[in-house]
């Protein structure tokens, strides 16, 4: 029952866990930033690259650093609603609605596009993300950076995984080894034929 839930709910486009499975392209998406050095070091590596990438950002990091908010969505990356502080007291739907109204403020754009926390969906916030149109945006492939903690292992996690079309792939900008990592991410995800892309344009035809 549980699979099949959350096979109608992907289909109907509220749940994205990843996207269009006919293009050999890849999502890299970060949490928790920006960071104050790492997220400016990885918009570095992206923009060397020629890679664009989506952020689900934190609304309080966002206060802390709206000037690197708007330097990523300068060079093309999506800006993506991570709640407010990984709530705990609050509601999730005022994290989001909180984070909303300071993307939108840094961007002149809302995004409505939501991870919540841990990847935790409850059925208010699928009830309010179907009434707001809003996209939820999970992953398929989970880097392990949060528990990995050198670079080569976590670009080895990747490496040596079978990758498919379409994946969305979780980083976090707020971890050193990451920012390490991320070269290699880049180079082994090309040799394997991939390209990359946004979330917005992973749409497609999400599975």
């Amino acid at each position: 029952m549980v699979k099949l839930v959350k096979w109608v709910l992907n289909k109907s486009g509220i749940i994205m866990y990843r996207g269009n499975p006919n293009i050999s392209k890849v999502a890299l998406t970060f949490d928790d930033g920006p960071h104050h050095e790492n997220t400016i070091k990885i918009l570095d590596i992206l923009k060397q690259e020629n890679i664009k990438a989506t952020f689900f950002v934190s609304g309080k990091c966002a206060e802390d650093y709206p000037g690197i908010v708007r330097a990523a969505f300068a060079q093309g990356h999506l800006i993506a609603n991570h709640s407010y502080e990984h709530e705990k007291k609050v509601s999730l739907i005022e994290g989001y609605k909180k984070t909303e109204n300071i993307i939108k403020d840094i961007t002149g754009r809302q995004s409505g596009f939501f991870r919540p926390p841990w990847g935790k969906v409850d059925l208010r916030q699928i009830g309010f993300a179907l009434t707001k149109k809003i996209r939820i945006v999970l992953w398929s492939f989970d880097s392990a950076d949060f528990e990995l903690k050198k670079s080569e292992e976590v670009a080895g996690n990747i490496s040596g995984a079978k990758i498919n079309n379409g994946e969305i792939i979780l980083l976090h900008d707020d971890y050193s080894h990451t920012v390490g990592a991320l070269p290699e991410i880049i180079s082994g995800l090309r040799e394997k034929g991939f390209g990359f892309c946004t979330v917005e344009e992973l749409c497609g035809s999400g599975q």
